[in-house]
């Protein structure tokens, strides 16, 4: 375990800390996705990096690497790389920000630890002790439980914080993104990470922590207790008119909250495995926002969506939710997508519903829907 303390540099007062207990890399700079982050000139986007280079019971060594444009001093002594020791003191340029740091002794084994003997094979957490009994990986402060599954471009991770912040769930939920590990990728991603935590919505999990490790970019989420429509479908078959409609909805309700931001926000991953049906009330939830984008970044950058039907490739926009809204409906409907829907299954829809579906996509005759208020309504009046 070591601590990093943040001081006055005339008062040698302690202005902030930091512990570190599990990490085995510390990074410290002004950008955003370091794991301390100092806003100050002297300051180099990367400025240092802490290494844990031995780790025993007896003793925990750390070494000190320095890559500020404006030196790194260890003790007073300008140093490109040095071992630390308990009270030693870091200077980020001169006359920069100062950091004490404490080393702490690492605490000896417990010598009767808990042997989780008695517990069912499902069990994640032990009768017992009440920790987790099987720990796959630990990233940061995560102790990674078991995987959920995998996304379009991430995968996703039951994962358990021993010590979480005041008024956050112990359980939680971490995304472990697909990075080129390039600077406009990595930019893009803190800038993502900051829109997401800002959302506050009943539909939308909240975003507790966002951070990269070793060139992976992660999220981490609230945990929803539910099941989503693709497996809800293969289980139930095809969804009522009246129960794919509410669904609907609920998942417009969200599109038009996220459209509505400033600037306005594209999900672009609207489709079953995102829409999970929450087990405490039957009502939706959206998830998959790693690919969410503002309006000024697909103007900047315009992608292709990847969607669960392969009839056709749609451009990224706001038109792009609602038509993934219809076609979704279609799927809950029909049990079928794109060439594997039936012209007799189509037909057999209600002619109003019909009609939505194809005011959903872009190339309707009759013009397509442009706001998710409007397919909203349009929807109400099919029930």
């Amino acid at each position: 375990m070591i601590t990093l303390i943040l001081l006055d540099a005339k008062q040698k007062n302690s202005l902030q800390t930091w512990t570190f207990e599990q990490e085995l890399l510390i990074r410290i700079g002004r950008s955003a996705e370091n794991h301390v982050v100092l806003n100050d000139p002297l300051v180099s986007r990367h400025h240092v990096e802490l290494s844990r280079v031995i780790h025993s019971a007896e003793q925990e060594v750390w070494q000190l690497r320095s890559q500020g444009t404006n030196g790194t001093f260890l003790d007073g002594k300008l140093v490109s790389q040095g071992l630390l020791c308990d009270g030693c003191l870091v200077q980020l340029g001169l006359g920069g920000p100062l950091l004490k740091i404490q080393m702490h002794q690492t605490a000896a084994a417990n010598p009767n630890p808990c042997d989780h003997k008695g517990n069912h094979p499902s069990n994640l957490f032990c009768i017992r002790c009440g920790q987790p009994i099987h720990v796959q990986q630990t990233i940061r402060n995560y102790q990674v439980l078991r995987s959920l599954g995998t996304g379009d471009t991430s995968r996703i991770y039951l994962v358990w914080h021993s010590k979480p912040p005041a008024g956050r769930p112990a359980l939680q939920v971490l995304q472990e993104i697909e990075s080129q590990g390039v600077v406009e990728a990595q930019q893009k991603f803190v800038q993502s990470a900051r829109m997401l935590q800002s959302l506050n919505h009943p539909r939308i999990p909240q975003f507790f922590d966002a951070f990269t490790e070793a060139g992976q970019h992660y999220l981490v989420r609230e945990l929803i207790h539910a099941q989503d429509l693709d497996r809800w479908m293969k289980q139930h078959g095809s969804a009522s008119p009246q129960q794919a409609i509410t669904w609907m909805l609920e998942v417009c309700e969200v599109v038009d909250y996220l459209h509505c931001q400033t600037p306005p926000l594209i999900h672009q991953g609207i489709k079953p495995s995102n829409l999970l049906v929450r087990n405490r009330d039957q009502q939706i939830t959206v998830v998959g926002f790693n690919s969410a984008q503002s309006t000024t970044q697909f103007l900047d950058q315009v992608d292709e969506i990847k969607e669960f039907t392969p009839r056709h490739k749609r451009a990224v926009g706001p038109q792009s939710d609602l038509e993934a809204v219809g076609e979704t409906l279609l799927f809950l409907l029909t049990g079928s997508q794109g060439r594997q829907l039936a012209l007799k299954d189509y037909l057999a829809l209600p002619s109003q519903l019909r009609a939505v579906i194809e005011r959903s996509t872009p190339s309707s005759r009759n013009g397509c829907y442009q706001t998710a208020l409007e397919l909203a309504q349009a929807l109400k009046a099919c029930l």
